[in-house]
């Protein structure tokens, strides 16, 4: 299998996963965030491929909302969505991650929950100190 990955990674022009994938030199116990893989996909809602939640394993891109069955099947449980980092700004995201869209992702998730009648709790990750939060 390893031969097959290799050969693949070789076609297209990423020699290095051909050692034992994305997560880097065949460490699959390694911290994704420490990766060279995850740090160059990190945060790319802007990009219309979405590649971090492709990678998570779930479909959305910016022709296809994956957001709304997930909220649907919720729905139908009675689950309530919490999401967090509702402090996270647009404007100061992009200073560090260009390609980031936190608003447009809490967007995307609450109009899913309210599109399927799912009840939705948001929260912050990090307290805000500054004129704005007071």
């Amino acid at each position: 299998m390893l031969a097959s990955l290799n050969a693949c990674a070789q076609e297209v022009g990423m020699r290095e996963w051909g050692n034992g994938g994305p997560l880097g030199a065949g460490n699959l116990m390694q911290n994704p965030e420490e990766t060279e893989f995850f740090k160059r996909m990190h945060w790319h809602y802007g990009t219309e491929s979405h590649p971090s939640e492709l990678t998570a394993g779930y479909y959305n891109t910016s022709i296809r909302d994956g957001y709304l069955p997930i909220a649907r099947l919720f729905g139908r449980y009675g689950v309530i969505l919490c999401c967090v980092g509702f402090e996270m700004r647009d404007s100061e995201e992009k200073q560090m991650h260009p390609l980031s869209s936190s608003e447009g992702l809490h967007r995307q998730i609450l109009l899913a929950a309210w599109a399927s009648d799912l009840p939705f709790d948001g929260e912050n990750s990090v307290a805000r100190l500054n004129k704005q939060s007071l």
